[in-house]
C-alpha cells in the first residue's frame, strides 16, 4: 500500500469511528480542518528547512490531541489471547511473549 493511499485509509478510519459517535456536524467538521492545510518546518543548527505539507497526525501538545488518541485507539485489540494491550496517556504497546 502507498503511503497516500494509507493516509486516505485513515483519514476514512478516523471518519468513520467519529461519525459512530454521533457528534455534531460542526465538531466532525472542526476535526478535518484541524487536521488539513497544515505545513511543518524543522529548525537544526541554525538552519530551517523549506516548508512541508503534512495530513496526517495530531499536532503534539494540543488540547484535543488526547481525545483523538482516545478516539482511535479505543477498540484496538490484541488478536491473540496470549497478546497483551497495554494503552496509557497517548501510546498502546502491544506484549506477545
Amino acid at each position: 500500500m502507498q503511503p497516500r493511499q494509507r493516509n486516505h485509509d485513515v483519514r476514512c478510519l478516523c471518519a468513520q469511528k467519529l461519525a459512530g459517535l454521533r457528534l455534531p456536524e460542526q465538531f466532525l467538521c472542526g476535526y478535518f480542518s484541524f487536521l488539513s492545510d497544515r505545513s511543518q518546518q524543522v529548525k537544526c543548527c541554525n538552519q530551517l528547512s523549506s516548508s512541508r505539507p503534512i495530513n496526517l497526525g495530531i499536532i503534539q501538545g494540543s488540547g484535543i490531541g488526547p481525545l483523538f488518541y482516545v478516539i482511535l485507539a479505543a477498540d484496538l485489540k490484541a488478536c491473540s489471547p496470549v497478546n497483551l494491550t497495554l494503552k496509557y496517556a497517548d501510546d498502546t504497546n502491544l506484549l506477545v511473549p
